[in-house]
C-alpha cells in the first residue's frame, strides 16, 4: 500500500504539488490558459516556434536564449509547498526516510523507480525550513546516514548513476539552505581574527570554546557533529572518483565536489579528509613531470573544483583557514613565485587553487601581500596565451580585492601606471613613425601635424562639399561626371473638383534630401534583390532614407553632368511616378503646380512629415532650386513648340490681368482638401472646345501660380514693378467680402423736446455690445486668412533675392524690358481694366494651364471707369523672360553650395520673424512694404471688417 501511494503521489506531484497552495487549488491568473479536464484544472501548453538562423536569410525576429523568470510568478517556497508541511505532524519523513532501506538493488526495475518517487517527494519536502532541520536532527534512522548510503549504493553501476545524481542534488539543497540560514544570523564579533592552530592540536573542549566566542548560533542541536557526515564517509564517496564510469560524467563530479565543501563546513576538522586524499596530487613539480598523465590531471582538476565551490560566509572561511594551516597555501604559493615567468601545465591550476583559497580571508590576503604577489599578478592579468593565464591571474586579484581596501588600493594604482606608461610609449612610437614620414605636431593648433617635406598631390586634395553620397561619401569632387539625385516621396493629389466633371490629377512632393549616386543606388538595390527575403527597391531605399517613406530619385544637374545623362534621369524620374497615366496636365504644369503646393506648405504652416515619417522644413527649403531647375529644364528641352510659347503669353497676360473671384469666395488655398479643389465650387461654363472651361478657376490659385512662376521668368527688375500688385490683388481674394447688411427700418426718431424712451435705449446697448463682440470675431478670423498671404508672398519676394543675386552668367539682360501692352490700375485695388494686350488676350485652355477669362470680357457692358490712374504695370518682354529662364539654369547648376547657403537663412528669416508676426502692420515691417501699399492694405482690411 505504501508503494502504491508514492507511485500516486510521485505522478501527482510532478504535475501539481509544485502549484499548490495552502488551499490545495491551482493558481493561474489567466482563465483563458486553462482548460478543464474532470477534475483537474490543467494548464494549456505554451506554443514555441523555433527558426533555422542563417538558413532562411537575414532573421528579424527577436533572438531569445532563455526565459526570464517571472518576477510576479515567484513565491515564497514556504507557502508554495506549504502542503508538505502536514507529513511533520504525522511523522510521515520519518516513513519516507525509512523506505529507503526498503530499497534492494538498485539494478532491480522496482526498486530504482521506488527510489525515484522517494528521491522526488522529499526534494518537494526539502523545500521547507522544518523539514530541512527535522532530516539534520533525525537519529532512528539517521536520515543523512541513509541517504548517503544510496549514494554510494547507486554509484557502484552506471545503471544507477541518475539515482545518485537526484540524491546529491537533494543532500546539496538541505546543506545549501542551512549553511545560508546559519551563516545569516551569525554575529562576528569586532576583535581582530587570529590564525587558527592546526586542527589535530586542538582539544574538542577548546573548539567547542572558541567556535561558541565567534559565532551565535540559533539551534546548535541542528548542526551538531552527530547529525554531520563522518569523515568514514567522505573518505568512501571519495573513492568513487576513481572510478571509470563516474569519470564519465562531468555534471555527477561536479555534484560530488560541490556537496563535499558543504559536508566539511560543519565540521571543519573533516578538511584534513579531503586534503589527505588529494595530497599527493598537489606535488606540483611532479604534476609538471607527469603532466600527460590524464588520472593525474583529473584529480587536480577536482581539487580545484572543491576549493572554488567553498562558501564566502564565516564557515567557509574555517575551511581555508586549515588549508593555510596545513601549508597547502603556503606551498602552493611559494611554487608560484618561484615559476610565475614559466608558462608551465601547472599554472592555471595553481592560480584557481590560490584564488579559492584566499578569497575573503583576511590572513591569506596578508601573506599575498607581504610576499608581493599583487604586482607578480598585475603583469600577468595583461598576458595573452591559450591557456587562458591572463583571465585567471585576473580572477585571482579580484579574489585578493574582496572586502581588502588595502589590496584594492594597490591594485588601482598599479593599473593606473601601467596604463600610463603604455600611452608613453605609444605616443614616442607615433612621434618616430611620424617623424619618419616627415610630420611633426604643430606648436600653435591643437592636434595638428605640419610636414617638413612636401608630398605628392598634398595641394589637390580639398575638402569635399555637402553633396556627398550617402553611400560612398564621395561627391562631385572626387567623382564629377557621376551625377547624384535625392530620395522624395510623390504623392497623387486632386487638383480641381467641378460639378459634373472629373477632378484632375496633380503631384506633390516632398523630401529628406538625402543625396546619393544614381550609380550606388543600383548597386543597392542588387544587392537587396539578393537578400533572404528579397527587399524591393523602395524598401531597401526607406532605410537609407533615414526610415523617410520615398518611391523616386530627384536628379540634380551639376557643372560636369553632361546634357544628355541629365535629360536620361529626368525621364528616368517621370517613369517612376506610379499614377502618372493619370495625368491630363503637361509636365511643366504639373511641376509649377508642384511647386506652388510645396510652398503652400510653408505657407500654411502644414507638416512635411505627415505621411512619409521623415523630412522637415530645412530639407524642402533645399528642395526648391532643383525643383526651378527640372521646370526650366522642361521649358527648354519642350518638343512642342508652341507649348512653350502657350505658356510664357498666359503668364505675361495673367500677370497684368485681374483674376475673376469665383462666386465661392474664401481663404487661401492649400494642399489639403482646400488645395485640391474639393470644396463646393462651381463652374461658370460649359467646356470650349479645347476642353477648357469658363470662369471656374479658382482665382486664387491663379494668383499664386502667378508668384510661383515669376521665379521662373521674372528677373529682379521686372519683379520689382508688379510684386506689390501682386500682393494686393492676392491679398484681396484672401480677404472675404463683407455682406451688404439688410437694415430693418428704424424707429421714428424722438422729438427734440421729447424724453427718450428708456425701453429703446436699453435694447440699443445690447445690440451694440453684440455688434462689438461679432467685430472682434471677425477680425480674429481675418487674421488667420491674411496670414498665409504674407507668408507665401513673403517667401517668394525672398527666393528672388537668392535667384537674382548678381552671380557669373555669360550674357547681359536685354535693354528692351517692356512690352507693347501697357495696364493701368485705377484708383480702387481689385480694378484693373486692359487697354491692350501683347498679341492680343490668350487662348483659352485647360484650367491646369493656369488661363483665366480676360476682365475685359466680364466688364462688357458697363460704364467705363474714367478715373486718373495711380500705378501701371507693365509687362515683361519675351527677349528678357528668355534671358530669365537662361539665368535661372545657369546659376542653379553652377552655384548650389551658394545657393543652399542663401537659403538657410531665408528659412532662418521665415522661422524667426516671420512665423512671429501676428498683426498686418508686423508683417508689413517685416518685408518692408512701402507704406503706400500699406495703406491700401490696411483700407481694404478696415472695409472688410466693417
Amino acid at each position: 500500500p505504501v508503494a502504491v501511494a508514492l507511485e500516486y503521489l510521485g505522478d501527482l506531484g510532478e504535475m501539481q504539488l509544485a502549484n499548490l497552495g495552502e488551499g490545495g487549488g491551482l493558481a493561474v491568473e489567466d482563465e483563458s490558459l486553462v482548460v478543464d479536464v474532470g477534475d483537474q484544472v490543467l494548464p494549456l501548453p505554451m506554443l514555441v516556434t523555433y527558426r533555422l538562423t542563417g538558413l532562411d536569410g537575414e532573421a528579424t525576429e527577436d533572438v531569445v536564449d532563455n526565459i526570464p523568470d517571472d518576477e510576479k510568478a515567484k513565491k515564497d517556497p514556504e507557502v508554495e509547498f506549504g502542503v508538505c508541511r502536514g507529513l511533520l505532524e504525522i511523522n510521515g519523513i520519518e516513513l519516507l526516510v525509512g523506505q529507503f532501506e526498503r530499497v534492494g538493488d538498485l539494478k532491480n526495475d522496482v526498486d530504482h523507480r521506488l527510489a525515484g518517487k522517494l528521491v522526488k517527494m522529499l526534494q518537494y519536502c526539502c523545500k521547507l525550513r522544518a523539514i530541512r532541520s527535522r532530516l539534520l536532527r533525525m537519529r532512528s534512522p539517521n536520515a543523512i546516514a541513509v541517504i548517503l548510503e544510496n549514494v554510494t549504493r547507486a554509484l557502484n553501476s552506471s545503471l544507477t548513476l541518475d539515482t545518485a545524481t537526484d540524491l546529491l542534488n537533494m543532500l546539496t539543497i538541505i546543506f545549501q539552505a542551512e549553511t545560508e540560514d546559519t551563516d545569516k544570523v551569525a554575529v562576528v564579533p569586532k576583535t581582530s581574527q587570529t590564525q587558527a592552530p592546526p586542527p589535530r592540536e586542538i582539544k574538542s573542549k577548546e573548539k567547542k570554546k572558541r567556535e561558541q566566542k565567534h559565532t551565535i548560533t540559533p539551534d546548535r542541536t541542528a548542526v551538531s557533529n552527530n547529525s554531520a557526515v563522518n569523515d568514514k564517509q567522505i573518505e568512501k564517496l571519495l573513492t568513487y572518483l576513481h572510478k571509470d564510469h563516474v569519470k564519465s560524467k562531468p555534471s555527477l563530479v561536479y555534484m560530488i565536489m560541490k556537496i563535499l565543501p558543504l559536508f566539511v563546513v560543519r565540521r571543519p576538522d573533516l578538511t584534513i579528509v579531503v586534503l589527505r586524499a588529494f595530497g599527493k596530487y598537489l606535488n606540483w613539480k611532479e604534476f609538471d613531470k607527469w603532466e600527460g598523465k590524464e588520472s593525474w590531471r583529473f584529480q587536480v582538476s577536482c581539487f580545484v573544483t572543491f576549493t572554488r565551490t567553498i562558501p564566502l560566509n564565516t564557515q567557509g572561511n574555517q575551511i581555508r583557514k586549515v588549508c593555510l594551516s596545513q601549508g597547502i597555501t603556503l606551498e602552493t604559493l611559494d611554487y608560484f613565485i618561484a615559476t610565475h615567468k614559466e608558462n608551465r601545465p601547472s599554472l592555471p591550476y595553481v592560480l584557481q587553487i590560490l584564488a579559492g583559497l584566499c578569497h575573503g580571508l583576511p590572513e591569506a590576503q596578508g601573506v599575498f601581500i607581504e610576499r608581493d604577489v599583487v604586482r607578480i599578478l598585475h603583469k600577468m592579468e595583461w598576458r595573452s596565451s591559450g591557456n587562458q593565464v591572463g583571465p585567471m591571474a585576473e580572477s585571482l586579484l579580484q579574489a585578493l580585492e574582496f572586502k581588502n581596501k588595502e589590496v584594492n588600493k594597490q591594485v588601482e594604482s598599479l593599473r593606473e601606471d601601467t596604463r600610463k606608461r603604455k600611452r608613453k610609449i605609444a605616443l614616442a612610437k607615433r612621434k618616430k613613425m611620424l617623424k619618419k614620414m616627415g610630420f611633426k605636431r604643430s606648436k600653435k593648433a591643437k592636434n595638428c601635424l605640419t610636414a617638413n617635406i612636401k608630398i605628392e598631390g598634398m595641394d589637390k586634395l580639398g575638402k569635399e562639399s555637402r553633396f556627398r553620397c550617402m553611400v560612398c561619401h564621395e561627391g562631385y569632387e572626387f567623382k564629377p561626371r557621376d551625377i547624384l539625385g535625392f530620395y522624395v516621396y510623390n504623392k497623387e493629389i486632386a487638383i480641381g473638383d467641378f460639378v459634373g466633371t472629373e477632378e484632375e490629377i496633380g503631384l506633390t512632393t516632398v523630401t529628406h534630401f538625402n543625396l546619393i549616386h544614381y550609380t550606388c543606388h543600383a548597386e543597392a538595390v542588387r544587392a537587396d534583390s539578393r537578400l533572404k527575403p528579397i527587399k524591393r527597391e523602395w524598401e531597401g531605399a526607406t532605410i537609407r532614407n533615414s526610415h523617410t517613406l520615398c518611391n523616386n530619385l530627384f536628379p540634380i544637374n551639376a557643372p560636369g553632368i553632361p546634357a544628355h545623362e541629365y535629360s536620361a534621369k529626368v525621364e528616368k524620374y517621370w517613369r517612376d511616378i506610379p499614377f502618372r497615366s493619370s495625368f491630363q496636365m503637361t509636365r511643366i504644369e504639373v511641376m509649377i503646380e508642384d511647386l506652388r503646393l510645396l510652398l503652400a506648405r510653408f505657407a500654411y504652416e502644414e507638416s512635411f512629415s505627415e505621411f512619409t515619417k521623415g523630412g522637415g522644413k530645412e530639407s524642402n527649403m533645399n528642395f526648391i532650386p532643383y525643383l526651378i531647375q527640372l521646370t526650366i529644364h522642361l521649358i527648354r528641352n519642350s518638343t512642342s513648340s508652341t507649348e512653350k510659347s502657350k505658356i510664357l503669353k498666359s503668364f505675361v497676360t495673367r500677370i497684368v490681368e485681374e483674376p475673376k473671384p469665383t462666386p465661392v469666395g474664401g481663404a487661401l488655398v492649400g494642399t489639403g482638401e482646400a488645395a485640391s479643389g474639393k470644396g463646393e465650387a462651381v463652374s461658370g461654363k460649359e467646356e470650349d472646345k479645347e476642353g477648357g472651361r469658363e470662369g471656374g478657376d479658382d482665382a486664387m490659385d491663379v494668383s499664386e501660380s502667378v508668384l510661383v512662376e515669376s521665379l521662373l521668368f521674372l528677373s529682379d527688375s521686372s519683379w520689382s514693378r508688379p510684386k506689390h500688385h501682386l500682393l494686393e490683388r492676392i491679398f484681396t481674394l484672401a480677404i472675404p467680402e463683407s455682406e451688404p447688411s439688410q437694415e430693418e427700418p428704424s424707429p421714428k426718431r424722438p422729438k427734440p423736446d421729447s424724453k427718450p424712451d428708456s425701453k429703446s435705449t436699453k435694447m440699443s446697448s445690447v445690440e451694440q455690445e453684440k455688434t462689438i463682440d461679432a467685430t472682434k470675431e471677425k477680425k480674429k478670423n481675418l487674421k488667420s486668412s491674411y496670414r498665409p498671404v504674407f507668408l507665401f508672398w513673403g517667401l517668394v519676394d525672398r527666393l528672388h533675392e537668392v535667384l537674382d543675386k548678381r552671380r557669373t552668367f555669360g550674357r547681359t539682360a536685354p535693354v528692351g524690358v517692356e512690352s507693347k501692352g501697357e495696364v493701368k490700375v485705377d484708383g480702387g485695388v481689385g480694378k484693373t481694366r486692359v487697354e491692350s494686350t501683347t498679341n492680343g488676350g490668350s487662348k483659352k485652355r485647360k484650367r491646369t494651364n493656369r488661363s483665366i477669362k480676360s476682365t475685359s470680357s466680364s466688364t462688357e457692358g458697363k460704364k467705363e471707369d474714367t478715373s486718373p490712374p495711380i500705378a501701371k504695370l507693365i509687362a515683361p518682354s519675351n527677349d528678357l523672360i528668355e534671358w530669365t529662364i537662361e539665368q535661372r539654369a545657369h546659376i542653379v547648376k553652377n552655384h548650389q553650395e551658394e545657393i543652399l547657403e542663401e537659403l538657410s537663412k531665408v528659412l532662418e528669416f521665415f522661422n524667426e520673424k516671420l512665423l512671429k508676426c501676428t498683426e498686418l502692420e508686423e508683417y508689413c515691417k517685416a518685408l518692408a512694404i512701402p507704406e503706400s501699399v500699406v495703406r491700401r492694405l490696411e483700407d481694404q482690411l478696415r472695409k472688410a471688417s466693417s
